[in-house]
């Protein structure tokens, strides 16, 4: 009689293994050489009035407060101080269809200066959720394959983030945000996803934290 092995039962058994992408593009870089440290606040501002960007500064707020030392302040306090907060402010892209156009020129400094002057903060974190995409059906080889069956069949939602830090109260930019989070949907075929973001609740928290990370770690401000 044939002997079989524990690790060929576990072999025969095993399914294709993959690893999908969390997040892509610039999640935060400086645009200066220095930015001043020490003590400050900021606040996290939506430059939209979509109700999803609200939710993004929600959740970009609650990873500053989490990530760093900054006096975060709330959405709720924004909207006591800025009447009708959101609303749509200029941001840094000229178009956004497949692909995020940046520009960041754009961006209406002066209208974000006036509602600074409301907040007081030292820091001012604008972001704008340009494009969202439901990215069809993909068929990949990547993972381990096992005999012949590698494919990898699967469908993502990826949702672009743009945004600029400003240093207040002189409106100088310090850093931007050109990257986006991705959601597996659904998948289907011969794998196990060993490593991905299955919602947007979950998306956003890791985006944003990455994002106030690393704002934390360029101004000495970090946990």
């Amino acid at each position: 009689m044939k002997k079989t092995s524990v690790l060929s039962v576990m072999c025969s058994a095993l399914l294709t293994i993959g690893c999908m992408q969390k997040i892509g593009g610039t999640v935060f870089k400086t645009t200066v050489k220095d930015i001043k440290t020490g003590k400050g606040s900021i606040a996290v501002l939506a430059g939209s009035s979509d109700e999803q960007v609200l939710v993004m500064a929600r959740y970009a707020t609650e990873a500053f407060a989490k990530k760093t030392r900054f006096d975060v302040m709330s959405q709720e306090q924004i909207g006591k101080r800025i009447s009708g907060y959101p609303f749509n402010i200029q941001g840094p892209y000229r178009s956004a269809y497949k692909k995020v156009a940046e520009d960041f020129s754009l961006t209406d400094v002066n209208k974000l200066r006036t509602l600074q002057q409301r907040l007081g903060v030292k820091y001012l974190y604008v972001i704008w959720n340009p494009l969202s995409l439901d990215s069809g059906l993909y068929e990949t080889k990547s993972g381990i394959p096992i005999g012949n069956r590698y494919a990898m069949v699967y469908r993502n939602d990826e949702v672009s983030i743009i945004g600029q830090l400003f240093e207040c109260p002189a409106m100088n930019e310090v850093g931007r945000t050109n990257g986006r989070y991705i959601v597996l949907k659904e998948k289907a075929g011969n794998f196990i996803v060993a490593s991905a973001i299955f919602s947007h609740e979950e998306g956003m928290t890791y985006f944003f934290e990455k994002v106030a990370d690393r704002v934390g770690k360029n101004t000495g401000m970090g946990k």
